[in-house]
């Protein structure tokens, strides 16, 4: 209760007019920019853990990909996830009353997610993992200029400096006309307009809900989705053999694990509640534009674990 009243009075003094805020800004002390600038550390923090912990997720559901359905991996793993994100909400005292006064705006960043990330792993199916990650990875441009329109987030040239690098890197990596784009790259630039505006979100609602709360919200979306996606095309019905790789990975039908690889998706379970937190608390930590350019770190990881588990080399 006593939550709820201090978010009504942070609310109330965020819809003050531009007097008050003017007053406040010019009120502002050392230690308030220090606090600011402790938080986007602690949120670059979250955000680079979380990468790395996704990564080693995408080599496990690239292995699975000739054997499963991406909604089939999806489902289960959401499934398993859900609980976990309850403890992780209990231990980080992050929510203590789990509902919301924007359930709507949870279920659009839920539909996004699960978007992207289906989107991703179908390209990952038939794609070099750097190659996926690198398309992917154009979403920090566009979640910076989605947070300058949207957001109104003042961004100066160090962040567009560190953002145009970033993207060079990728287009080095991609080397638009040297075959990169097959149709599964479609997939991948998918994910990364989706996932741009989930992180937007992410960015609105997490003045009221916690990271973890966040997570379990998007979570449950992708039990529903999943789940949905079982009664519709989960009897492989649609599958034929000629099928592009990413088509094969969407239309197969759901099989019962093998132990070994039942024990691959807990994993990833286990990862996806953990990396779903800490790349929750860092958009709801940090300023989205100050954050985004430290997705680049994940073309790191990609390029090291596509080498040494697939030899690959973009």
């Amino acid at each position: 209760m006593f939550k709820a009243d201090r978010t009504r009075g942070e609310d109330e003094r965020r819809s003050t007019p531009s007097l008050d805020a003017g007053a406040a800004a010019d009120t502002a002390t050392p230690s308030d920019a220090s606090d600011a600038s402790d938080e986007t550390g602690k949120a670059i923090a979250f955000l680079i853990a979380g990468l790395f912990l996704f990564s080693l997720q995408d080599i496990i559901i690239k292995q699975l990909s000739t054997a499963y359905s991406v909604h089939q991996i999806v489902f289960i793993r959401a499934s398993i996830s859900v609980p976990l994100l309850l403890v992780i909400i209990r231990l980080a005292d992050d929510a203590p009353s789990l509902t919301t006064r924007r359930p709507w705006t949870h279920l659009l960043r839920g539909m996004l997610l699960f978007t992207a990330y289906t989107s991703f792993y179908l390209a990952l199916a038939a794609m070099a993992l750097a190659d996926v990650v690198a398309i992917a990875f154009s979403s920090p441009l566009i979640i910076t200029v989605f947070a300058v329109v949207f957001l109104g987030e003042k961004v100066g040239i160090k962040r567009w400096t560190a953002i145009a690098v970033g993207f060079i890197g990728v287009l080095f990596i991609v080397r638009p006309g040297a075959g990169v784009f097959e149709p599964a790259a479609v997939l991948a630039i998918v994910c990364a307009v989706t996932y741009g505006a989930a992180q937007l979100l992410a960015r609105r609602v997490g003045k009221a809900d916690g990271g973890a709360q966040m997570s379990l919200y998007a979570t449950l979306v992708y039990v529903l989705l999943g789940g949905a996606t079982f009664f519709l095309i989960g009897d492989g019905r649609f599958l034929t053999e000629d099928s592009h790789p990413s088509l094969q990975f969407l239309l197969r039908a759901w099989v019962w694990p093998t132990p070994l690889h039942m024990a691959m998706m807990v994993a990833t379970a286990v990862i996806s509640a953990i990396g779903m937190f800490f790349l929750s608390s860092a958009y709801q930590r940090g300023e989205a534009s100050a954050v985004s350019p430290f997705e680049y770190t994940g073309l790191i990881w990609a390029l090291a674990f596509g080498f040494l588990f697939f030899g690959e080399v973009p």
